[in-house]
Order: C-alpha cells, then structure tokens, then sequence
C-alpha cells in the first residue's frame, strides 16, 4: 500500500490542512492560466518541487518525499484514476486517497 509520504496520521492531518492550497493550484492549471506553473515552493504545510498538468489532471511531486531516486506526490484527479506520463521504465504505483486526491510513486 502507498502511503502520503511515508504517511502516519500527521501527513494524513497535514495534508487535510493544505488540500485547499493544492486545489487551487490545480484548477488554475486546468483552467489555463499563466501563472499557474509551478517550480520548488510551498503549498499548505508541504515544500513541492514541481507541479505537471497533465489534461484534467495535476501531479504534484513532494520535496523529500521520495528517496532521492523515486519521486512521489499526490494527483488531484476530479474525473478518476488519474492518467500517467507513457515513459519507458516508468511503472508507476497510483492509490486513491480520498476525493479528487490519488497518491502516486514512481517505480523504475
């Protein structure tokens, strides 16, 4: 089972605390606007490195929430599974968190 980084329930409470921020990143991104893009920075109690739209959908990778070779995030996803980037290699693991929130990890 995935886990909001290394999860336990302050993760769980910390991004209940922040979802709202995530939200509103995403559905700027969604709706097209230009200052949407993302780089390093903090959204709620979280440091993200970056943020991707991908059509409906944006994935969200959590600063020190990998293990300096797999990343993992959540995906906001208000249609469903959440599609992922087709890359050689790439397997990724997808959950569903709760709501519109998927956690995800890269597997290579």
């Amino acid at each position: 089972m995935l886990a909001l980084p290394a999860v336990g329930e302050l993760k769980k409470s910390r991004f209940a605390l922040s979802a709202k921020s995530f939200e509103t990143v995403a559905q700027s991104a969604v709706a097209g606007s230009a200052d949407w893009k993302m780089g390093p920075g903090t959204l709620g109690l979280f440091d993200v490195s970056w943020a991707a739209r991908q059509g409906n959908t944006v994935r969200f990778a959590l600063a020190g929430g990998g293990d300096d070779i797999h990343q993992q995030g959540v995906i906001w996803s208000p249609r469903g599974e959440p599609p992922l980037p087709e890359e050689e290699g790439y397997e990724p693991d997808v959950e569903h968190y709760y709501g519109p929130w998927y956690l995800w990890r890269e597997n290579f």
